[in-house]
């Protein structure tokens, strides 16, 4: 079985994508881009876009990498991760950018941003639609309204909320089930 790794090149105005195959062999493990075909989209003025767009252009490249996969591949190929190279100061632990030289006048509006969440969060949505489109078994039908890809700060605050009040209950019974203890 091969197995493919989504490679990233994203620049201040562009993003390539290319599939790479990796094989092993005898212990030997290699690597090689597929059969020489990159995906490449501009942007433009990306000191002016908002952080979405240009995060969804990078998914929309990497949808059409993707499309490309369904339709030449044998179903037991996997993408087993996706490389990304991107250029400025970043806290490459946590995925945050430190991006902020007005000299260089692109992507300014992306400091402080979470990459990795923004770009997770958009490819999660690119494969369920994906997922839908090409395997119709996989379809459910939506019992929420959809929120944006980029709730992430709501979602978690919410999660931390819900946590806290049910680690704030079990303290509580904790609290009330160790008085009894030391009544007994």
């Amino acid at each position: 079985m091969s197995s493919f790794v989504i490679g990233l090149d994203i620049g201040g105005t562009h993003i390539t994508a290319t599939l790479v195959r990796i094989e092993q062999v005898l212990g030997n493990r290699t690597a090689t881009i597929e059969r020489d075909v990159f995906y490449t989209r501009s942007i433009e003025n990306t000191k002016e876009k908002d952080p979405r767009s240009i995060i969804s252009t990078w998914v929309e490249c990497i949808g059409h990498l993707i499309h490309d996969l369904v339709k030449n591949y044998q179903e037991n190929e996997a993408i087993i991760g996706i490389a990304c190279g991107i250029p400025g100061p970043m806290d490459y632990e946590r995925g945050v950018s430190y991006i902020q030289s007005t000299q260089l006048n692109k992507c300014e509006k992306f400091f402080g941003l979470n990459l990795q969440f923004s770009l997770q969060d958009a490819l999660r949505d690119l494969i369920s639609r994906w997922k839908h489109v090409y395997n119709p078994k996989y379809f459910t039908p939506p019992t929420s309204p959809r929120t944006s890809l980029f709730d992430r700060e709501k979602q978690v605050a919410l999660e931390k909320s819900l946590h806290m009040k049910r680690a704030n209950e079990i303290n509580s019974t904790m609290n009330q089930a160790s008085f009894h203890y030391k009544d007994l």
